[in-house]
Parts: C-alpha cells; structure tokens; sequence
C-alpha cells in the first residue's frame, strides 16, 4: 500500500510522480518539491530495487543530494517497522554550502512521511526515531561540474522567465496543421 500510494504520503504541496502503477526498477519519476516561497524544485528518482519489503530510489544530476533512499518494512515480532534509509552528500558545492539547512528540512520531511504512512494503517501515536552518521566531513569540491545540472539553479532560472514565456506565447509558431 505505501508503495502504491508512494506520493500520496509525502507532506502536502510535494509530488512525487511516476508513470506506471506500481515501481519497477528502471522506472523512472518526477519530483516536484517544495523549496523556497513559491519555488517548486523540480527533479527526478530512478528506480533502483523493488522486493516486497523494500524500494531503493537513486538521485540524478543535478538533485540535491547525491545517493540513494531506501524505503522498508519489516516485522518485528507483532509490530512491523517502518523506515526510510537516505545514503547521501551533496550533489555540488553550490548545495555543499545549504547542506546542514537542506538536511534538517529533509529530517522534517521524512519524519513526517513516516507519520502519514503510519496514520494510514491506523498507528495514530508513532514514535519516530533517526540516527545520523557522517561518514565524509570534507566539502564536496570534485562535484563543481555538476553545478550546471543543478536543479534549484534550473528551477529559479525557469521560474524567473515566466514573464518572458507569456509574452513570446503570441508570437509563437503553431506548429499543428489547420484542420
């Protein structure tokens, strides 16, 4: 059920999409999250593994972490345990400098994930726990050719031409065929 209902437990205004029904490695989904005011984040995840008790969702180019999410359950006598597993740094030093802000936010995310997926199978009083380990302290310089592909930078760039679209539309060609 979380699964197939993968976005609908994300925190309201974040979408998560993908084209088939239920995950399949190689599938590809979009991600528009909320950033910043009325900045939508705009990116993607590639479906790396699926069994039934765990999916692992990969970064592109161009997100803001680098790594790997893995989302589970699993029985644990008559309880069953939920989780989520991030793997990450980031994706440029452009958001090496937002990491420590960008991971908390992304702490608050999940967490709250993880109580709507519990809600929804009844558990409304769910103990959330995290355990964090930095595994590299060092600031991710070799990543400086990503910063074209990031996607924050895309995302305000094509928000801040919005004006310029609306006023191209008329002149536009229309490239379907009269009728």
């Amino acid at each position: 059920r979380w699964r197939a209902n993968f976005s609908s437990f994300w925190p309201p205004g974040n979408f998560f999409y993908s084209p088939f029904t239920d995950l399949s490695p190689g599938d590809v989904a979009l991600l528009n999250l909320k950033a910043v005011g009325r900045v939508k984040l705009s990116t993607g995840m590639l479906v790396m593994y699926v069994d039934d008790e765990a999916i692992t969702l990969m970064t592109p180019v161009g997100h803001f972490f680098a790594g790997f999410n893995t989302f589970g359950a699993h029985r644990n006598g008559d309880d069953t345990v939920i989780q989520i597993q991030p793997l990450f740094r980031s994706g440029d030093p452009i958001y090496d400098m937002g990491l420590p802000i960008m991971a908390r936010i992304e702490d608050k995310f999940w967490t709250q994930t993880l109580r709507n997926v519990a809600a929804n199978f009844g558990v409304a009083d769910v103990e959330v726990t995290q355990t964090k380990v930095c595994i590299d302290k060092k600031r991710n310089w070799s990543a400086v050719k990503n910063i074209p592909h990031n996607s924050l930078i895309r995302s305000i760039l094509y928000l801040l031409a919005t004006p310029f679209r609306w006023i191209a539309r008329p002149f536009k060609k229309n490239d379907k065929p009269d009728a």
